[in-house]
C-alpha cells in the first residue's frame, strides 16, 4: 500500500497525459483495494488466533470460528464489488439483478445454504461446541472446528472426520461433555460354592461401601442379587460416579472393583468360574474358617434385629454418606507434598 501511494505521488509529479492518467488511477485504485482486503484478512486472522488461544474451546470459540469465516466471506464480497465499481461496472444494477437470479442461485447452491444455516442452527441450539466429546453416527469424536459447511472432529483413532452441518441438524447428536456423572452397570458372578450367609455378607458389605464412598451417588447406588445360574450367583452392580472426565471416572471405577474384590476375599468367597472349564487349584474354593466367621456375622444381625436386608435403615445410610475417603491417603502412591498448607484462619473456619 505504501509503495502504491509513493508511486502515485511520483507519477503525478512527473506528469502524464490525461487519457493515460485515468487508466493509471483506476489501476492503482484496484490494487489499493486488493491490498486493503488482504490486510484486513491478515488482521482478522491474527485476531482470531489470539482469541482462540485465550478462549481455549467451548461456546465462545465455536461462535468465534463461525463469525470469523462469515467475516472473511464478507471481506471478499465487498472487495469484489469495489473492484467492479472502480472498473466502471454499474454495481447497483448488478445487485438488483441478484434479486432476479437469487432463485436460480438458491436452487443451485441448495446444499451449501443448507449447511450454512445448519451450522448457525447447531450453535444457536447449543448442540456442539469446540472441544466437546460427542457420539455422532456411532463414532466417538472430539469437535475441533465448527465451519460454514461442516463440523470437523478428531476420532479416537487419531484421524480427522467431517460431518456436513445439514446432516447433523437432521441426525441425533449425543454430547458426552455435558454430563456430570458416569454409570457403572454390570453383573458380577459369585461362585456357587459360597454359602448363603457368605453371599449375604458380600452383598451387605459392598452395599455399605457404595453408600460410604465419597464419589458414588448414594441415592441411586444398588448391589442386589439378580439371579442364579449354573456357574454361580448373579449380582447386579448399578452406581453413578460423580465425575466430569473419563480418566477420573476409570480411576474411581478401578477403586470400586478393588474394594469389592477385597470384600469377597475377606469373607472367603470367590468369583464364579464357567462350568465348562476344568481346573485344579491347591487352594480350597471356600475357606471353612472365613465361612464360619460370615455365619457368625449374619447370626449377630438376626440376634440384634439389625439385618441390612432389604436395605440399611435411612439413618444408617445418612451416617455413611462421604465417610469413605477417595483417594485413600494411606494407600495411594500419589505425591501429596505439592498440596499447599491451608491458611490458619481458613483452617479454624
Amino acid at each position: 500500500m505504501i509503495a502504491l501511494l509513493l508511486h502515485s505521488v511520483f507519477v503525478l509529479l512527473v506528469g502524464i497525459p490525461v487519457f493515460y492518467r485515468v487508466y493509471y488511477v483506476r489501476t492503482v485504485a484496484v490494487l489499493l483495494t486488493l491490498s486493503m482486503a488482504w490486510l484486513g484478512r491478515r488482521v482478522v486472522d491474527r485476531l482470531n488466533e489470539r482469541a482462540v488461544v485465550r478462549l481455549g474451546g467451548g461456546e465462545a470459540e465455536s461462535f468465534l470460528q463461525l463469525g470469523y469465516q462469515l467475516l472473511k466471506v464478507a471481506l471478499l464480497v465487498i472487495a469484489a464489488l469495489c473492484v467492479l465499481a472502480l472498473l466502471g461496472f454499474d454495481t447497483r444494477t448488478m445487485l438488483a439483478g441478484l434479486g432476479i437470479g437469487g432463485i436460480a442461485v438458491a436452487l443451485a447452491a441448495q446444499k451449501t445454504l443448507e449447511n450454512l444455516i445448519g451450522g448457525i442452527t447447531l450453535l444457536m441450539d447449543k448442540a456442539v461446541y469446540v472441544g466437546d466429546d460427542c457420539l455422532i453416527s456411532g463414532r466417538h469424536v472430539t469437535v475441533c472446528n465448527v465451519g460454514l459447511r461442516s463440523v470437523r472432529a478428531h476420532t479416537r483413532e487419531g484421524t480427522d472426520i467431517s460431518f456436513p452441518n445439514g446432516l447433523l441438524v437432521q441426525s441425533s447428536i449425543e454430547n458426552l461433555s455435558h454430563r456430570s456423572r458416569f454409570l457403572i452397570m454390570t453383573t458380577l458372578s459369585l461362585s456357587a460354592e459360597s454359602s448363603v450367609d457368605q453371599l449375604k455378607c458380600v452383598i451387605a458389605r459392598v452395599r455399605e461401601m457404595l453408600y460410604s464412598h465419597a464419589r458414588v451417588e448414594q441415592s441411586t447406588a444398588r448391589f442386589r442379587l439378580a439371579g442364579a445360574e449354573g456357574s454361580g450367583y448373579q449380582i447386579e452392580l448399578f452406581a453413578y460416579v460423580r465425575s466430569k472426565s473419563i480418566a477420573d471416572f476409570t480411576a474411581v471405577q478401578e477403586d470400586l472393583f478393588f474394594r469389592i474384590t477385597d470384600i469377597l476375599e475377606s469373607v472367603g468367597a470367590r468369583w464364579a468360574i464357567p462350568a465348562q472349564v476344568s481346573y485344579r487349584s491347591p487352594l480350597p474354593l471356600v475357606s471353612d474358617e472365613k465361612a464360619t466367621q460370615a455365619e457368625r456375622v449374619v447370626q449377630q444381625w438376626r440376634d440384634n434385629n439389625g439385618s441390612p436386608f432389604p436395605d440399611f435403615p435411612p439413618g444408617r445410610i445418612a451416617e455413611m454418606r462421604g465417610t469413605l475417603a477417595y483417594p485413600d491417603e494411606n494407600k495411594t502412591a500419589v505425591h501429596q507434598e505439592s498440596v499447599a498448607t491451608p491458611h490458619p484462619v481458613k483452617k479454624v473456619v
